[in-house]
Formats: C-alpha cells, sequence, structure tokens
C-alpha cells in the first residue's frame, strides 16, 4: 500500500489507488492467479469520478503497462479540458468499403 502512495504522489495523481487486500475485486474482474485467489494476475481497471469503469487492461506488461496507463490518463485528462465548441455537431462517419 506504501507503493500505492508513492506512486501517486510521485504523478501528483487527485484521487486514491486501490489495494485489494481482501481480493474482493480480483474475484470480480477474474484476475486471481490460483483457485484461492491468494495472488491476482496483474491488471489495471480506471475508474471515473462517477464511478463508472472506463478502463480495463487484463494484459498488463510490467515493462510498459505503467507507461501505456499514463499515457492513457493523459488522453482522458485532455478530453476533458478540451473546449466544447457551442452549435457544432460532432458526426461519427463510416467508412465505405
Amino acid at each position: 500500500m506504501a507503493h500505492n502512495s508513492e506512486f501517486s504522489a510521485k504523478y501528483n495523481f487527485t484521487y486514491p489507488l486501490v489495494c485489494d487486500t481482501k481480493a474482493r475485486i480480483i474475484r470480480a474482474f477474474g484476475a486471481c492467479k490460483r483457485d484461492d485467489c491468494a495472488s491476482a494476475a496483474r491488471h489495471t481497471a480506471v475508474v471515473g469520478k462517477s464511478g463508472k469503469l472506463v478502463h480495463y487492461d487484463s494484459a498488463f506488461d510490467s515493462d510498459e503497462g505503467p507507461r501505456r496507463l499514463l499515457r492513457l490518463l493523459a488522453e482522458k485528462r485532455a478530453e476533458t479540458r478540451a473546449p466544447r465548441l457551442r452549435g457544432v455537431r460532432h458526426r461519427v462517419h463510416k467508412e465505405e468499403n
């Protein structure tokens, strides 16, 4: 748990990181390495302020995973700070084959 606090402070996170000491979350996501859930496979879940899951990565790579997560968080932060243009409708265009 101390590692989570240090990581959070290093990157100035304004939200808590979860340490699942009772294995409730890893069971819910199917992240147990063994049947008894004594250890978990490394997964990453990002939960938004609303409490909804905004990102989940079950293929966590300890070398690239943290960098990928920090990039994702920076992108999400930039999306929320992007100015909204009044009167402009955003459309999704499908590619034609």
